[in-house]
């Protein structure tokens, strides 16, 4: 049957207009001013509110097995925590450990995910195995809709780090099947030099060995390789001002591209020196407030692609078992609860954004890069009927980080973004700011992952 949203303020991808949303056999069948409506078909009203099209969260990490530790959000209380902040689509990862195939390491990740997913999901691929056949294996896979794949500078003793040179001949062989390359960007040669040089007592000997210069001395590299190549780069998770200001100059040279997080747009190093400042332990780290400052003015200038949560999830025991030795502790926040909200509140509210240019961040340029647009992040005519109503002058609320942690490392933070409801895929999962139904799980993978 038929359902239309009416008298909302609906934001299309150039403005925000007041008109009537029909929706039928799960997309969008109809935008207009007054459209006839069907007799019988259920109406949503949303006077006084304001439709977006769902939030596609680009980066997220959940039920992740790491060296040490694993993650503690699974896609159940991850995707749970999305949906009721709007987020409709996530991009998590897999990552092919050495003594896997990459179809062992996907078809694991894909039943963690199956039917335990609020919300539509699809993976980034690390691939880690590099002969002729696995590059055939890894063809394979794109023609899956795995067309995403992310590579490191960093992390020897995680089997993931690659050199420069390495990296370029990577990309080039996959260059033919039209893939997004991510990259994560920390010179390890820089870092080593200054491994040697600390004890691993102070979190704030972390910032210095993975400093600005690390991650700016990445980013240059991988610019030229991106210049030399013509392939679509994409820089995550950066976090300093002056690498997003080469960024944007090599755009005239080349397709590169970057995101950023609300840890670096909100938070600064201070944090490390304060109780609970294990919480406040990421890669790269929490920068100095002169640098978080310059990381909001170039993002209010709508450098960044990309705003994306980069969530991570940790128990707290984990973190009441650190004894002053880094080295010794996961890397990573929750950030999922906190990405639309403080987002919508800095640049719309104090920066003055019309919302048009925020959906652009968080809707359609992460659905144009995984390669699901115009199935996800727009409202128009054929999408999928993602859609998320809110009350932008709601009442007054503390984010909420994670689902599966008891502190909250962002619990200073409050927003007056409320949440009155989610559809995904034209069937409303979130009312009045709580899950439908708390059995109904209808999040689908985006990508095939039958062998």
């Amino acid at each position: 049957m038929k359902r239309y949203i009416i008298n909302g303020n609906v934001c299309l991808q150039s403005k925000v207009k007041k008109v009537d949303i029909e929706i039928n056999n799960n997309v969008i069948s109809n935008i207009g001013v007054n459209i006839e409506k069907v007799e019988g078909a259920e109406i949503i009203d949303a006077k006084g509110l304001t439709v977006i099209p769902g939030i596609i969260d680009f980066h997220t990490h959940l039920e992740e097995k790491g060296q040490l530790f694993n993650q503690i959000d699974t896609y159940s209380s991850g995707s749970k925590l999305a949906i009721l902040n709007g987020i409709t689509t996530i991009n998590a990862f897999i990552v092919q450990n050495f003594n896997q195939s990459l179809a062992q390491a996907i078809t694991s990740v894909a039943a963690q995910a199956e039917n335990n997913t609020y919300c539509d999901y699809r993976w980034h691929l690390t691939p880690t195995r590099f002969s002729d056949i696995n590059f055939s294996d890894i063809s394979r896979w794109i023609d899956k809709g795995f067309k995403t794949f992310k590579f490191y500078t960093t992390y020897k003793t995680a089997n993931l780090y690659l050199s420069y040179d390495r990296i370029n001949e990577i990309i080039r062989r996959l260059k033919k099947y039209e893939p997004q390359i991510i990259i994560h960007c920390e010179d390890e040669t820089i870092m080593n030099q200054m491994y040697i040089k600390h004890d691993f007592h102070d979190l704030s000997n972390y910032t210095k060995i993975h400093s600005e210069e690390a991650e700016l001395t990445a980013i240059e590299k991988i610019i030229q390789l991106c210049k030399s190549i013509q392939t679509p780069i994409h820089i995550a998770h950066v976090s300093s001002s002056d690498a997003i200001g080469q960024i944007e100059l090599a755009k005239r040279d080349c397709p590169i591209t970057c995101e950023t997080t609300p840890h670096y747009i909100f938070l600064n190093e201070n944090r490390l020196q304060k109780d609970n400042k294990a919480h406040y332990f990421l890669t790269p780290p929490l920068r100095s407030e002169e640098c978080r400052n310059y990381m909001e003015i170039k993002t209010s200038m709508g450098y960044p692609e990309i705003l994306c949560s980069n969530h991570k999830a940790y128990s707290d025991d984990i973190y009441k078992s650190f004894v002053n030795d880094y080295r010794s502790m996961p890397s990573g926040m929750p950030s999922l609860g906190v990405l639309f909200p403080l987002f919508y509140d800095l640049l719309v509210k104090k920066h003055e954004w019309d919302l048009p240019k925020l959906m652009k961040k968080l809707s359609f340029n992460p659905a144009n890069m995984a390669q699901i647009y115009p199935k996800k992040g727009t409202i128009a005519v054929g999408s999928d009927a993602d859609l998320v109503i809110f009350d932008p002058n709601g009442k007054p609320r503390t984010v909420t980080s994670s689902l599966a942690k008891q502190y909250n490392a962002w619990s200073d933070f409050t927003t007056n973004v409320e949440i009155k409801e989610v559809l995904l895929r034209g069937t409303t999962v979130v009312k009045n700011g709580k899950l439908v139904n708390e059995d109904k799980r209808i999040g689908q993978a985006l990508c095939d992952t039958n062998i």
